[in-house]
């Protein structure tokens, strides 16, 4: 059965009449009678009780028929989406990110996605995960990336696994090709670079029993690295976001056990995607994993 034999369908259904359904797409009723019965044969069972008053839905018929309707709005948005692109796509999509994940991902992604489509314009909005789940529940934005947490309720897929590092003045060399132990944080001023303990250190430290002399909270990395580099105290920071400050005069080394932030791709659960969100979407998804792996 095709798509317009689906439509005709519904439109029987929602009229209750085959011979209104008809006049209204330009049939003859033994037509629509015909589409009726094929679609019947096909599923193997009634779809519709026949009256003189007209057609009712028999109980298998009302469990078809919204997947019926699912599929005629989903042809729907593929046309839609078809004539777009074939007269030059144009349309915003709006992406939740830090600055760091911006220059890493999508900044490349834009960069390629733009050959293909050059009218598309990105709104890209700086926040924290809280602040794009929030974002991405109200609509604000189309997709972020940002690290997983088991609270956030959004479809997602994952990126990469980001490892943790504990940053130190540029003075202290202990910790020179060696890892940083998680008890020795009680020796050090500490520099909170998530107001929400993203990274769960605080958490941890205080699960094991391992005392924490917090200084100064702040929820960007950067600042956080900053006071470090200041001699304010010792703070963790993602391995990614030192990719892009290099000028920085700190030590680093390696948190033991190991942390690290799951980074991951958010679209809002359960709605659908504007067409052209849809497609810049299916590219990252496509560009991701070669970047995640360089």
């Amino acid at each position: 059965m095709d798509i317009e034999n689906y439509e005709i369908f519904v439109n029987a259904v929602q009229s209750g009449s085959i011979s209104m359904a008809a006049a209204e797409n330009g049939y003859t009723q033994s037509a629509v009678s015909y589409i009726f019965k094929a679609l019947e044969k096909k599923c193997g069972f009634k779809l519709v009780h026949r009256s003189r008053d007209g057609i009712s839905l028999t109980k298998f018929g009302e469990m078809l028929l919204p997947k019926i309707s699912a599929v005629i709005d989903a042809d729907k948005e593929l046309q839609y989406l078809i004539f777009q692109i074939n007269n030059v796509m144009t349309g915003t999509v709006t992406l939740g990110c830090s600055s760091t994940i911006y220059k890493i991902f999508f900044l490349p992604i834009i960069n390629k996605f733009h050959g293909k489509y050059p009218n598309i314009v990105f709104k890209i909005i700086d926040g924290s995960s809280d602040d794009n789940d929030r974002r991405l529940a109200s609509g604000e934005i189309d997709m972020g990336i940002f690290p997983y947490q088991a609270n956030i309720n959004h479809s997602f897929v994952f990126i990469k696994d980001d490892p943790l590092l504990v940053l130190l003045p540029d003075h202290n060399m202990r910790y020179e090709n060696r890892m940083f132990p998680i008890e020795d944080f009680a020796q050090y001023p500490f520099i909170t670079s998530s107001l929400n303990d993203e990274f769960h250190i605080l958490a941890d430290c205080e699960a094991r029993g391992i005392p924490m002399n917090v200084v100064l909270k702040t929820q960007d990395v950067y600042t956080a690295a900053y006071s470090v580099e200041a001699g304010l105290g010792v703070t963790v920071v993602p391995e990614l976001s030192m990719r892009t400050k290099r000028d920085l005069h700190v030590n680093s080394a390696c948190l033991s056990p190991t942390y690290s932030r799951r980074l991951c791709i958010y679209t809002r659960e359960g709605e659908r995607l504007d067409p052209v969100a849809q497609v810049f979407y299916d590219f990252c998804r496509s560009e991701l994993p070669k970047i995640a792996r360089e």
